[in-house]
């Protein structure tokens, strides 16, 4: 066990045991990713909520507003 931890030591440097939360480049890059999408999701989610309160807004606006009057209407 121990000639094989030399020989791991020897042919991959401090990359070798990456325990205590030393991360390969590639594991670092997927914690990232997986960090942005999970933000980006969260994102989508907040815009899809927007739009649904600004519809209805707009909605109840134009339909509650019976006296305003439009351009080329008379009074």
């Amino acid at each position: 066990m121990l000639g094989r931890w030399v020989k791991e030591q020897e042919a991959e440097g401090t990359r070798a045991f990456r325990g205590n939360g030393k991360l390969t480049p590639e594991q670092e890059e997927i914690r990232q990713l997986r960090e942005e999408n999970k933000r980006l999701k969260m994102e989508k989610e907040i815009l899809k909520k927007a739009t649904v309160f600004f519809a209805k807004e707009t909605k109840r606006n134009t339909v509650s507003s019976p006296n305003i009057r439009r351009p080329g209407q008379s009074a």
